[in-house]
């Protein structure tokens, strides 16, 4: 089956495209004028000859004979054929010097002889082809190949090389009847399918004006348009004339039992109506089901119905804007919450024909800063959480203090999330409903410890909130124990309200035995050092503890 195009009023009528194919043609001379510098001279050719000061010596017509040559006064007889121009030039100016010392000669052609034809469009092998003796138009679709579509169904037009142009019947010009037509050199020879206008409307998926090729038939016509709807009246399709005749045809034994369809001519600008035998209402959006839905219009169907047939709602009421656009172009917008709830009867809608009813779903925009992966504004469903923000920013950094989340409203009014109780207790919400407009900060975890000794990376390392940390996780973040570390005589210097404690731990058990309950979570402020083997780790434990006794010096 051909595709057809569906079509309105085309930009560029028949009548400009012959323009543009003239336009064409000269601009091909225009190129052979402009490069008379390369152009190769051929019999039939026209030269201007001008001698500067001399128009004795000079001749503006200057025709090159079947035989290639040209006869010029004073330069006498040259063969010309082909020789460029400015060979030619070069030659007059030779001869000429028998009777002027520095003779200035100018040659141009006035007009050159095309010994080629062109065939454009539905052809096999489309191009420029040498023009042969005789030859018509059978002859050049011969040379291109001939044409995969049937002559009758082909719009043959010839554009003269001297801009004249006519549309031939390619049927009976390759049958032979009428007076043969003799192609001239330059002379382009265009074949294109012939098409037809169409217009397909009612049960159909996509209705509108359609180009199609002017065999199509009624079948072909209808699966421009998508084909037929559900409930569609197959045995009613009706074909209207742009003379005002109509016609109707059944294709219920085509289409349900693959039997032959009726053959129908279709003609430029027909309408062709598919009739519904049921009423149809559109659902669009936020149900599982979007579509078309068919109700009998005698006994009605309401909204609750129609979202019911449609497998119900993909969101939440609350979270959805509901509207109803009538065929007339009246627009209702309908109270979801309420209808879904029964407190208003009146607002559960009886459908008419045609009603689209659309269900989009209510979003917030809120903005996200601070310790978060991706910092950005955000578009979430109405009704979100916090959590649902962080997600959208590619969740947090290691160092985000994940227990003192806040919330900035537009009203200036602030609120806080304990995110780490919110998932320890289930709360993917986060406890906090997000409103549009909104400023969630991730602060900066302040809880951290001080790794100092024997260690790849001494430095201070945060405590990840709601992640317990122990001193071997701690030692792997720095980098690792360095090879001349005791690590067995590993100590923690911790402040606690009674001074500060020390705790010695056997990292060799840890590490190298996996006795890991003789390691111990941190806390924030304590202070692991890993002494060297020479190191006196009294001496430095003493000092550790004396620099905490001093107010934590480390972390302020």
């Amino acid at each position: 089956m051909r595709h057809g195009r569906r079509t309105s009023h085309p930009k560029y009528g028949h009548d400009a495209c012959r323009q543009i194919l003239c336009i064409c043609l000269a601009l091909m001379a225009a190129t052979i004028a402009c490069a008379e510098g390369e152009y190769v001279l051929q019999p039939g050719d026209v030269l201007s000859v001008a001698v500067m000061r001399h128009p004795e010596m000079s001749v503006s017509n200057a025709p090159v004979t079947p035989d290639g040559s040209v006869n010029l006064p004073v330069a006498g007889q040259i063969t010309v054929a082909g020789m460029t121009v400015a060979e030619v030039t070069d030659e007059i100016v030779r001869r000429l010097r028998v009777r002027l010392v520095r003779p200035e000669v100018t040659v141009s052609v006035q007009r050159a002889t095309l010994d080629q034809v062109f065939v454009l469009g539905d052809v096999r092998k489309p191009g420029a082809y040498p023009l042969g003796e005789g030859w018509g138009i059978p002859e050049l679709l011969a040379m291109a190949g001939g044409s995969p579509t049937l002559p009758g169904m082909l719009r043959t037009t010839l554009y003269r090389a001297d801009g004249e142009l006519a549309d031939l019947d390619l049927a009976a010009t390759v049958a032979g009847e009428g007076e043969k037509l003799i192609l001239r050199p330059g002379d382009i020879l265009e074949l294109r399918p012939r098409t037809i206008h169409v217009t397909v409307v009612g049960a159909v998926p996509r209705a509108g004006t359609f180009e199609v090729p002017a065999d199509t038939g009624l079948l072909e016509a209808v699966a421009q348009a998508g084909g037929l709807l559900p409930g569609a009246s197959l045995g009613q399709i009706v074909v209207k004339r742009a003379d005002g005749g109509q016609n109707s045809y059944d294709l219920a034994p085509a289409l349900l039992h693959g039997e032959t369809p009726p053959e129908v001519v279709l003609h430029e600008a027909d309408a062709i109506i598919v009739p519904q035998e049921r009423a149809v209402v559109s659902i669009l959006g936020a149900v599982a089901k979007p579509g078309n839905e068919l109700f009998d219009a005698s006994v009605g169907m309401r909204l609750t119905e129609l979202i019911a047939h449609a497998g119900g709602l993909a969101d939440d009421p609350e979270r959805i804007n509901a509207s109803l656009l009538r065929a007339d172009g009246t627009v209702m917008q309908l109270d979801l919450p309420a209808i879904l709830a029964g407190d208003d009867t009146a607002a559960n809608v009886l459908l008419q024909p045609r009603d689209i009813v659309s269900l989009t779903r209510r979003t917030i925009t809120v903005h996200v800063a601070g310790e978060v992966t991706s910092p950005g504004s955000y578009e979430l469903s109405a009704g979100s959480g916090v959590l649902a923000a962080l997600t959208l920013a590619e969740g947090t950094t290691e160092s985000a203090a994940m227990s003192r989340v806040s919330i900035r409203h537009e009203d200036g009014t602030l609120e806080h999330a304990d995110l780490v109780a919110a998932i320890i207790d289930g709360d993917l919400a986060g406890h906090v409903l997000l409103r549009d407009g909104d400023l969630v900060m991730v602060p900066l975890a302040t809880a951290q410890v001080a790794v100092l000794g024997a260690v790849g990376k001494p430095d201070y390392y945060a405590l990840p909130e709601g992640r317990p940390t122990t001193v071997a996780q701690v030692i792997a973040e720095a980098g690792g124990v360095t090879e001349d570390a005791h690590i067995q005589r590993t100590g923690v210097v911790r402040h606690t309200p009674d001074g500060p404690e020390r705790i010695t731990v056997d990292l060799r058990a840890v590490l190298r035995r996996g006795e890991l309950d003789k390691d111990i979570l941190l806390q924030d402020g304590d202070i692991v050092y890993v002494p060297q083997a020479s190191t006196d780790w009294d001496l430095i434990l003493r000092a550790l503890t004396s620099a905490s006794l001093m107010g934590r010096w480390l972390f302020d």
